[in-house]
Parts: structure tokens; sequence; C-alpha cells
């Protein structure tokens, strides 16, 4: 996969970016040049609420689209009626505007992501001032680098992102995030030693529902960091961010107060899956296959069932959307729900084949097929004299598995032209494909290996040809989501492959 040399820049703007304080930014990116962007004139670490900032209609307009599209993939703000723009830092602001105007169907007048990356740049005065920063702005100094490693995945500057990640997850391990639920060590006067712990207790002052407030919004940040590193490896093959990194955290609470965070349970599980069968051992010879076969079925075990309940928790937001009175919280649980059983299937995917094909030239780490692709089934072991059996089982279950990714799009899309109200005309990009998170360009060339797979070991032409149109389908995903985040083109690239391999296939019925 090729990678991107960096950040392209506005021509309105200059490609340097300031390095100093955030008062160098406030001298370059205000109202008054071409950036435009919100920054604070004051950035003194003794003022908790930022002045005032211009709301345009151009920046609810963002705003709204926001909620209504990135928040059910990346949900890091509060709820829509609590929001206060005034007092969110200009980073956050800027990174958040930058993310929603990829969704926008009007002309954007400011360009909010240089004017992000401009502030995530500049130091400010609070971050240099302590090691410890006020909690608050912790978080949400995080929040915009998160909205910002999805947007420069997204517009196909993938180590860029990884760099953000990086960094982000710098700044969390050295405000003890990481162990903030760790227990409290104590010095033999007593003393506490790790100060990074939040104190658990049932304290009944407001300060103590404040701190568990705090404590539980920096669990779902974290969590949002984890998942994001998850799936960008995949996605791209690059190393962890995470790797070998100490985790003691807990999950976010699921309770009635918190309904638009009872995914994450589930989400956790799904995506360690999904890495677990990224990670299983290629079986190249039988002795191999032999050890790894209990591991086989205990993974395609939890898979399994990890599937099944997100399917009961998808159908139970689905019949929440279907009300009259949609509440944005069970649109945010439908979309993760969606999306962990795509990953499940596409750990499946991932799974059977390091079983049955590991010998395939299929790179589980850029979803790519390479080359030469697979033409028949006889040269799927052509660098093998002496080629193993192929499970049936594993075979099928990257079939129907691969299916499944393709039929849950289907629905998704049908379902999107139900829910359709008559509207004249939105501005903004309603069409249900783009409406996914960037990450799932990854999961179409997934489900187009498995076609594959399936055209090559077809028993009739039709079953080949399903298959087949299984894999145009993909192309069509992919082409669509590619008009909002460019990085959909890599994939396409890649199928590019996959399509040679089964046209010269289909040839030989």
């Amino acid at each position: 996969m090729t990678r991107s040399p960096g950040f392209p820049t506005s021509d309105s703007c200059s490609g340097a970016l300031p390095s100093t304080t955030e008062s160098t930014v406030d001298a370059t990116l205000n109202g008054r040049t071409g950036c435009g962007g919100f920054v604070s004139p004051n950035s003194s670490d003794d003022v908790d609420v930022l002045p005032s900032v211009a709301i345009t209609p151009e920046v609810l307009h963002l705003i709204d689209i926001f909620y209504i599209i990135p928040q059910t993939f990346l949900p890091l703000l509060p709820p829509r009626q609590t929001l206060n723009l005034h007092t969110m830092p200009p980073l956050l602001l800027n990174a958040i505007l930058a993310l929603a105007t990829r969704y926008s169907a009007r002309k954007i007048s400011v360009d909010y992501r240089s004017a992000a990356r401009a502030l995530l740049t500049a130091q400010p005065a609070w971050l240099l001032a302590s090691p410890i920063p006020p909690s608050g702005r912790q978080t949400q100094r995080l929040q915009a680098m998160l909205a910002l490693t999805y947007l420069e995945f997204g517009v196909g500057n993938i180590e860029e992102s990884r760099e953000l990640l990086r960094k982000a997850v710098e700044l969390a391990v050295s405000w003890s995030w990481n162990i903030m639920d760790a227990p409290i060590l104590r010095s033999l006067a007593g003393q506490p030693i790790h100060q990074g712990g939040i104190l658990s207790g049932t304290g009944t002052s407001k300060g103590s529902a404040e701190l568990g407030m705090e404590a539980e919004q920096k669990r779902r940040v974290w969590w949002e960091i984890w998942a994001t590193d998850i799936m960008l490896e995949i996605a791209s093959g690059l190393p962890r961010v995470l790797e070998n990194i100490p985790c003691h955290i807990n999950k976010p609470v699921a309770n009635p107060q918190n309904a638009e965070y009872k995914f994450y349970s589930l989400r956790i599980k799904s995506l360690s899956l999904l890495r677990e069968a990224s990670d299983f051992p290629p079986c190249t010879s039988a002795a191999v296959r032999l050890e790894n076969t209990d591991r086989l079925r205990c993974l395609d075990a939890m898979i399994d069932n990890a599937f099944m309940q997100s399917h009961g928790a998808w159908i139970d937001a689905s019949s929440e959307c279907s009300q009259d009175e949609c509440r944005r919280d069970a649109v945010i649980n439908r979309n993760m729900f969606f999306m962990n059983m795509v990953m499940l299937n596409a750990a499946s995917v991932h799974l059977h084949r390091r079983y049955a094909l590991p010998e395939l030239n299929f790179s589980v780490g850029s979803c790519a097929l390479g080359s030469p692709p697979p033409y028949t089934l006889s040269s799927f072991h052509q660098n093998n004299p002496d080629p193993l059996p192929l499970p049936a089982k594993s075979i099928a279950k990257i079939i129907s598995q691969s299916r499944l990714i393709m039929s849950l799009f289907r629905h998704s899309h049908q379902s999107s032209i139900t829910r359709a109200r008559p509207v004249l005309k939105k501005d903004y990009l309603d069409e249900d494909i783009v409406r996914h998170s960037p990450f799932c360009s990854c999961a179409q060339a997934t489900a187009a290996f498995g076609s594959a797979i399936e055209v090559a070991t077809a028993s009739s032409k039709w079953q080949a040809m399903a298959a087949k149109s299984n894999i145009d389908a993909v192309q069509h995903v992919l082409s669509r989501l590619k008009r909002v985040w460019p990085v959909a083109a890599r994939f396409e690239e890649e199928l590019a492959q996959c399509q040679q391999a089964v046209e010269s296939t289909l040839r030989l019925w």
C-alpha cells in the first residue's frame, strides 16, 4: 500500500505550521486570514471557560451534520442539547467541524482542517505549564486528536493518521490514563505512589459525582483510542501504537443514564476477536494445523456468539430507531452494532483463511489480494508441491461470512430507503453507504476476497456468477465511499486484482 507523503495544504494557507504557542496561531488563523477557523484570544490556565467565538450559520450547519453522521461512528461529543459551543476549545471545535465538512453538500468557506492542524502544532500555555493539566482539557485535546486521526485516515494520509494517534497515546500515557483504574500502591509511609488512578468510592458530594463523570468520559475516549488503534492496524498493516503499553482501565459503564454508550462491551469484544483472528498462526503444515485446531474452534465459537449478541442488540436499536421520535443514542448504538457484525464476519474470514489457505497470496495486514492472484482452485497452492487438503468447513465459512458482509450492507441500504422521508434537497450527504466509518473500506476488501474464493470453488456457473455479482457490489460500495473518503480508492486498486482473478476463472465455465 503506497503511503501518502504528507498533508496537503490549502492554497489560501501557508504550508508552514507554527510550533510555538497558541498566540502564534491567533495571529495567523483568525477571522482576518484566508484559513479562518476558531482560536481563543486568551490561553491563560486560569480561564476554564473559553471566550465566546462567532457561531455562524455555517458552524451550526456543520455541528448538526456531525451529530447526524460522524457522531454515530465516533461518539465524541455530549448530547446535542447539552453542547455549549462557546465553551468548546478551539482545537476541538475546528477538528469536529473539519470532520463534518466531508459530509456537507454546501461549499464551506473555512479550511477547518488546516486551522485544527495549526492549533494542534501550537503548544497551548496550559499544556506547557504543568505535566498534569486540568482533566477536562486533557479529554478535549485527545478528543480533537481522535477526530483528526479519523479525518487523516479517511483522506488517505494513513501514516500521518497513525502519527496523530501515536501522539494522542503518548499524551494519554503521560497523564496515566492507561492505568487510571489500577490499584493504588502505597509507600511504607502510607502515601499513594501511583497518582494516576481514580479512587473508588461511593462519595455523595458534588465533587465526587463530577469526578465520576470525568472518569467515565476519560474511559470512553481511551477506548475510542484503543478501537481506532486496532482498526488502523488491520486496515493499514502498520504496527499497533498501543503494543506493549500496560492497560488497567475499566470499560465505560452501561446504564440508563448512559444509554448511548451501551455498545462498548460488545465493541471491545468484537475488535479483540478481530485482532486474534488476524494474528492466528498460518497453518502451513499438517502439524501446525493440528496444533491449532482447538484454538480455531474456540475463536470460531467466540466469534459466532459475539455475532449473535451484536445481532440481537442491533435489532433492538433498529426497533427504537423505527419509532416516530428516534433518539440519537439509538442511532449510535444501531450503527455501532452494525459495524460489530461487519467486523466479526471479517474476523471469521481472516481466521479460516489463515487456517485453511495460508499460502494464498493474501495480505491480512492491508486486506489486499497479492500478485499473482489465485486464478483457479489448483493455484491456491502453486508454491507448495505437496499442498495440504482444503478443509471444507473453513472454505464454507469463508464464503458464508463474506456473503454476510455484503448482505449487511444491502440491508442497511434498503432500510435507509424505507426510512427516508421525501425532502426536496438536503444540505448534507445522506446516502447510506457514505454514512459509514472510513474503516469499513477494509471490510469490503475482505468480502471481495471471500467472493473470489467462492468463484474458484463454485459447484455451478450460477454460484460463480452470484459471487461475481457480490464483487461488483463491493466495487460499487467503494466507488461511492471514496466520494467522501478517498482512502477507499486504495482498496479499489486492490479489488482490481481480485477482479482479474475472478474473470479469468469465470471464463473456464
